[in-house]
């Protein structure tokens, strides 16, 4: 698996490769420019990821502050089993929690 990137599709974002310390300031690069003509209730794919560390996990909240100050809404899916210790030690399952997200959704994005 190979360093992450991040991609924009007609439903959002595409996250894939490792998200960590390494790759992060690359993955901000890239996200920038992909916020334009991202819509409104918006999917992130976790599908692709590998590695996620405490920095990956850092740059997936900076993801869903930036989509809330935009007034867009982010669902984070699937998310990886692997990403539970994680979420679980940085109280973040309510930020990062795919199936909370989908159940506040509006219908037809499920």
């Amino acid at each position: 698996m190979s360093d992450g990137r991040i991609t924009a599709d007609e439903a959002g974002l595409v996250l894939s490769g490792h998200l960590t310390f390494a790759s992060v300031p690359q993955l901000h690069r890239q996200a920038a420019r992909l916020w334009d003509g991202l819509p409104e209730h918006a999917r992130v794919e976790l599908a692709g990821t590998g590695r996620i560390d405490s920095a990956g996990l850092a740059f997936l909240v900076s993801l869903w502050r930036e989509a809330r100050r935009r007034g867009h809404f982010l669902v984070f899916e699937p998310v990886p089993e692997r990403l539970a210790p994680l979420l679980e030690l940085y109280d973040l399952r309510g930020v990062i929690s795919d199936s909370a997200a989908r159940a506040a959704q509006p219908r037809g994005l499920h």
